[in-house]
C-alpha cells in the first residue's frame, strides 16, 4: 500500500486516486460492453430519469461537448432514447431505453464485486470518506467556477439502527453496513 507522500500536493493525490478507481471500474467491466465512463452515465441516468444533455453534463462533471460525444456513442449503441422536453420545447431529455437498462444490469455483477472490495476494506469509514469526497467535490467545483451543490454541512454522525439483540463485534458491524448498502444497491442500483 502506498503512503501518501507530504511532499506531493492533496491534488496529486486525488489523481492517484481517481487513476485507481478508474483501473478497478475497468477491470471490472473486462467481459462487458460498457467502459467505467459509459457505465457511470448509465448509472446516473438509471437512478436521475430523463434529462437534458447539460444536466448529463453537470452531473457528470463533464463539458456539454464530452457529453454530447459520450451519448452519441451510447445512442449508436442502440442504448438510448430521446424525446421533446416538455418542460422546454427548445431542448430534448434523454434516457436509457430497455437495451441500455438490461446493459447496465448485466454490468453491475462485476462492478459490484469489485465495490464490495473496496467496501470491506474501509469498513465504517465510508460516511466519513464519502463527506470527505463531498467537500473535495464543492472544492473543485468552486476552482473551477463551476456551479456546485450544497456545501457538506458538518461531519456525519454514526447512524444508529435499534437492534434488540446481543451487541455486534466491530466485525458484525462492518458486515451489517455492507448488508443495509446491498439492499440499497438492489432497490436503487447505486453506483
Amino acid at each position: 500500500m502506498a503512503t501518501p507522500d507530504s511532499r506531493l500536493s492533496l491534488l496529486f493525490d486525488v489523481h492517484r486516486v481517481a487513476y485507481l478507481t478508474d483501473e478497478l471500474v475497468e477491470r471490472s467491466l473486462d467481459d462487458q460492453e460498457l467502459t467505467g465512463t459509459e457505465f457511470a452515465l448509465y448509472s446516473y441516468l438509471k437512478i436521475q430519469g430523463p434529462r437534458t444533455i447539460s444536466e448529463v453534463a453537470a452531473g457528470m462533471a463533464a463539458s456539454v461537448a464530452t457529453a454530447s460525444k459520450l451519448l452519441g456513442r451510447v445512442e449508436e449503441r442502440g442504448h438510448l432514447m430521446r424525446k421533446d422536453n416538455p418542460a422546454d420545447g427548445r431542448s430534448t431529455l434523454v434516457d436509457l431505453n430497455d437495451a441500455g437498462r438490461a446493459a447496465h444490469t448485466a454490468a453491475r455483477p462485476g462492478f459490484r464485486t469489485a465495490l464490495t472490495t473496496v467496501q470491506n476494506d474501509l469498513g465504517a469509514a465510508i460516511d466519513d470518506i464519502r463527506w470527505a469526497l463531498a467537500r473535495l467535490d464543492h472544492a473543485l467545483t468552486t476552482a473551477l467556477d463551476q456551479p456546485a451543490g450544497p456545501e457538506p454541512g458538518s461531519r456525519p454522525s454514526q447512524r444508529t439502527l435499534t437492534y434488540e439483540g446481543d451487541p455486534l463485534s466491530a466485525d458484525e458491524e462492518v458486515e451489517a453496513r455492507h448488508y443495509l448498502d446491498w439492499l440499497r444497491w438492489q432497490r436503487d442500483g447505486y453506483v
